[in-house]
């Protein structure tokens, strides 16, 4: 909300009074309610969940329910603020909605997990969810089997069945019941789409001529390795760029000639962790010693590789290979990830990895938000003051709410659409939003020139603190963000206009 606030504030030029009020408002409807979960063992538990509709000016909610411990009602109303941007930005018939569940699902077995996703759907009602009210979707911990639970449940309450308008009040789902094709790879699609673009476009691309195509030796760090962080890693190695850093929420491992995606998720879906280190489920001192040893071992080796390695370039290895995760990584903090010097950092983890505290830091010239609000409103000032290019989440992550409506689409016609049908569309949207948020960029970089340069004609002010505060008021125009939440507002104006 800060973030918006501070957009409408520096663009009152684009954004209407109404607008605005509208915008800024309270969300729609906010609710809370209490799950009882009754565990495997037989003890009852009591989790509470969140769902939050912030406008509905363009069509029905839509919007993921995410399972996690810190899921508060805050954070839920934030993020569905975010869905209108998105769904705006994106073009689809949706407004926004979000929802979650305050759980640890890594601690529930999947038959607990089943119980909380239908104890979800109770708790909503038919009332307040539909294919015509507000379509959930998968988020930070659910996945395609918790949204079939989800799409059965209401199929039940509401004497649905299990086509048309019923199972459309679920996206996110198993193709066999009613998924899409190309809905697994979507965020992660739509991601590559848009980092395709900004690197294509000198006004957003702040690497220059030597780095403006995938296949120019583009070095990424990724931090965050589910669904989104995997499939980017693969095509974006696929395309030629260099991925020399991966992270997730145990672990992360770099290598400055490149890792190989497919080798470390193989190895993560193994252990549960990106470096592979298996987890030592013995806590008694008895196994100190043998842990010790390991970790000698596993020192000694690295030393072998390091100096490996340094002949290797010492004979002009200068190319290196994709490694595999036995090879010469480096085991790094998520922290560390962050402030790594590459072109490009794509945090695909949670929100507000990036703060005050750390975006000086920042060593990436172009931040792909494929998270939702990685990057808070202090960072970005901070990011965008260094001359860092900050691709927004409503942009940069909207390819899953894409095939998210062409999910829904599917299921109001009956129908099943090929991969490359879906791929197809999902292109056309991902490149209209960014041409529409590019060209909005352009404008106002344009019009706050022209601006300045009247001040500066009218009166020359000398004083550094009257310089200070012209240059901070520059530094508030034309970042991609602003651009891309004035195109979202301006339709979500004209939806109101229409209405009354």
């Amino acid at each position: 909300m800060e973030q918006l606030r501070k957009t409408v504030k520096n663009n009152k030029a684009h954004i209407s009074a109404d607008a605005a009020a509208v915008l800024l408002a309270p969300p729609l409807r906010s609710i809370q309610f209490t799950i009882p979960l009754r565990l495997d063992d037989g003890k009852l538990k009591m989790l509470r969940a969140y769902r939050t509709h912030h406008s509905l000016h363009r069509g029905p909610a839509k919007g993921g329910i995410r399972f996690h411990p810190s899921v508060t009602q805050e954070e839920v109303s934030d993020l569905a603020t975010r869905m209108s941007m998105k769904c705006s930005l994106m073009n689809v018939p949706f407004g926004g909605g979000k929802g979650g569940v305050e759980c640890d699902p890594g601690s529930l077995s999947p038959a607990e997990l089943e119980r909380v996703a239908r104890g979800y759907v109770r708790g909503l009602g038919v009332g307040l969810m539909g294919a015509e009210t507000d379509s959930l979707a998968p988020d930070a911990g659910t996945n395609e089997k918790l949204m079939a639970f989800m799409a059965d449940e209401y199929a039940q309450l509401s004497q649905s069945g299990s086509s048309g308008a019923g199972v459309a009040a679920v996206t996110g789902k198993p193709i066999g019941l009613g998924g899409s094709r190309g809905r697994t790879k979507a965020t992660a699609r739509g991601a590559f789409l848009i980092l395709e673009r900004v690197l294509g476009n000198e006004a957003t691309n702040p690497l220059g001529k030597s780095r403006a195509s995938m296949s120019d030796g583009l070095t990424v760090a990724i931090q965050g390795y589910g669904n989104a962080g995997r499939y980017l890693a693969e095509m974006l190695v696929d395309a030629g760029c260099k991925v020399v850093a991966i992270s997730d929420s145990k672990s992360g491992i770099s290598n400055k000639n490149g890792l190989d995606p497919r080798a470390v998720w193989e190895r993560k879906s193994k252990t549960g962790r990106v470096d592979g280190k298996k987890k030592d489920n013995n806590d008694d001192s008895n196994n100190n010693n043998e842990q010790e040893q390991k970790e000698t071992e596993h020192a000694e080796e690295k030393q072998k590789q390091k100096q490996k390695q340094s002949k290797a370039d010492k004979d002009g290895d200068k190319e290196g290979e994709q490694s595999d995760v036995h090879g010469a990584d480096q085991r790094i903090s998520n922290d560390e990830l962050l402030t790594l010097d590459v072109d490009v950092l794509v945090p695909a983890a949670l929100g507000d990895v990036i703060t005050k505290d750390n975006a000086d830091k920042v060593r990436a010239k172009i931040v792909l938000e494929v998270a939702n609000g990685p990057v808070d409103a202090d960072a970005d000032e901070i990011l965008h003051k260094n001359g860092v290019v900050v691709v927004p989440d409503v942009l940069a992550n909207g390819g899953g709410v894409v095939v998210s409506y062409l999910e829904w689409a599917q299921n109001r016609q009956g129908v099943l659409w090929s991969e490359s049908k879906v791929d197809k569309l999902l292109t056309r949207h991902m490149a209209d939003a960014f041409k529409n948020t590019c060209e909005m960029f352009q404008e106002a970089k344009s019009s706050a020139k022209k601006k300045h340069g009247k001040e500066q004609e009218k009166e020359e002010k000398t004083e550094k603190d009257e310089k200070t505060e012209k240059t901070e008021k520059m530094e508030k125009q034309g970042t991609l963000r602003d651009a891309a939440y004035v195109v979202a507002v301006e339709r979500i104006a004209a939806a109101i206009e229409g209405h009354a």
